[in-house]
């Protein structure tokens, strides 16, 4: 080999370096496995007899012992979830043992099939949040709360606007390490979904970050939680893994500084479609529309 070849052979070298070093981002890093299909979910917790079928009972830690959608009815035919049966009320079950319902008006339903209770203002009381949808201004997200012995709404956001709007709930977690719960949501999921963040005080839902060009649901479908929060780049501060818009892609969302940002994403090879499941310490298995499902693993 004389010299010049030698010389072309690095520069190709160096060129192809800079470019792989370029495609590394700079906060994590996450890799992916595809499995074959057949893994069924296993939530692990039985309905009460009057719950709103196919729906998840939530668990509390304070005053709270559980939750659950009642009163099915077919007054919203939206049909977002896979059918027309939505919840007219919420029961909780107190931690002193008495059963306390809040229900709707004939103009709403609770498009939802989990009553998620989680303490979001610190106050040491749980509250039970739940999408609220109307007929004419589609869907807010509602807090419940016991107050003065009875379940009652204690904040809610304000609807998305329109007809048969739908949002879907992503958690609650410490996402901007501020020693504060963050409520996450995103806004239409199916058009345009937006990813909302909320902190909740004194009764009132302030925004305090979005990002546009996420998903976290497929129409249709019975799974909500298209999404997980995990530490990724191991810097004891959560990140959010949410599918893109179209779920073809996996953003890695930071949280903790100002506005939210992606920090990597990964390309799937058919679209999320399932409830993510995260397994300790460093993976999660990610359901596909084509029936496999992709073991993603960072670190």
């Amino acid at each position: 080999m004389n010299y010049s070849t030698l010389l072309l052979a690095q520069l190709r070298f160096l060129v192809l370096a800079s470019c792989l070093l370029a495609a590394v981002p700079v906060h994590a890093q996450l890799r992916i496995s595809i499995l074959a299909a057949g893994e069924t979910a296993d939530f692990g917790l039985t309905l009460p007899a009057d719950a709103l079928p196919d729906s998840h009972v939530g668990r509390g830690r304070n005053d709270i012992a559980a939750a659950w959608l009642a009163e099915p009815t077919e007054r919203y035919d939206h049909g977002v979830l896979g059918d027309y049966i939505e919840a007219g009320a919420v029961r909780v079950l107190t931690r002193d043992g008495r059963t306390l319902t809040y229900r709707l008006p004939d103009d709403s339903v609770f498009e939802d099939l989990y009553a998620r209770v989680h303490d979001i203002d610190s106050d040491g009381r749980d509250e039970v949040l739940v999408v609220h949808s109307r007929q004419q201004s589609g869907s807010s997200l509602m807090a419940l709360g016991v107050r003065d012995g009875k379940l009652v709404p204690v904040g809610e956001t304000e609807p998305v606007g329109g007809r048969h709007r739908w949002l879907n709930p992503v958690g609650v977690a410490d996402v901007d390490n501020d020693g504060r719960p963050e409520v996450l949501v995103v806004l239409t999921p199916h058009i345009g979904g937006t990813l909302v963040v909320y902190h909740f005080t004194g009764g009132k839902f302030t925004e305090t970050g979005r990002l546009a060009g996420v998903s976290n649901h497929r129409i249709g479908s019975r799974a909500l939680g298209l999404a997980a929060f995990v530490d990724i780049d191991g810097d004891g501060i959560l990140e959010l893994v949410i599918p893109s818009q179209d779920r073809t892609a996996l953003r890695a969302i930071g949280l903790h500084q100002g506005p939210p940002l992606e920090q990597t994403r990964i390309a799937l090879p058919s679209p999320a479609s399932g409830d993510f499941e995260v397994r300790p310490p460093y993976g999660m298995v990610v359901p596909l529309e084509d029936g496999r499902r992709a073991y993603i693993r960072w670190r």
